[in-house]
């Protein structure tokens, strides 16, 4: 029975190419609509990095402490070098401010960027709302990387 149900499959001709090209046709549409569908949300990502960006700016990022911060040196995406000091209490979001600014600052105010910190490098952006202390980040080279 197991190679008489082979013979058949065998038996049976590959769908002819007219029934191919209507399979693609009614494939294309879908994908062109998708295509529609996503433009709308390319524009609400870019509006939601925009509005995170601007929020970014706007934060206080604060004076350096005088003693008993985290230092850090960050690696800027031109090759240059800074270290600064943060509050072991303060957000990474903090960090990401005082990059924003700094950015800006230097005329790519509104590039987007990455942090990464650690062997390998991990993107910080999922840990926006951590402390800096809990993040354990004190003496951690950050590198800042095009979006």
């Amino acid at each position: 029975a197991a190679v008489d149900a082979s013979l058949n499959s065998i038996s049976q001709p590959p769908p002819s190419a007219a029934a191919a090209a209507s399979i693609d046709a009614d494939q294309k549409p879908a994908a062109s609509m998708n295509g529609a569908d996503q433009q709308p949300q390319a524009e609400e990502e870019q509006e939601s990095g925009n509005a995170f960006l601007d929020g970014l700016l706007a934060l206080d990022v604060g004076a350096e402490p005088a003693s008993g911060g985290a230092r850090l040196q960050l690696r800027m995406p031109d090759g240059k070098r800074s270290v600064r000091q943060f509050n072991p209490s303060d957000a990474v979001e903090v960090i990401f401010a005082f990059v924003a600014q700094t950015l800006k600052e230097g005329g790519h105010g509104d590039r987007e960027f990455k942090l990464m910190a650690g062997f390998p490098p991990k993107d910080l952006l999922p840990d926006l709302k951590t402390t800096i202390g809990e993040k354990s980040l004190n003496g951690q080279a950050i590198t800042i990387r095009w979006a």
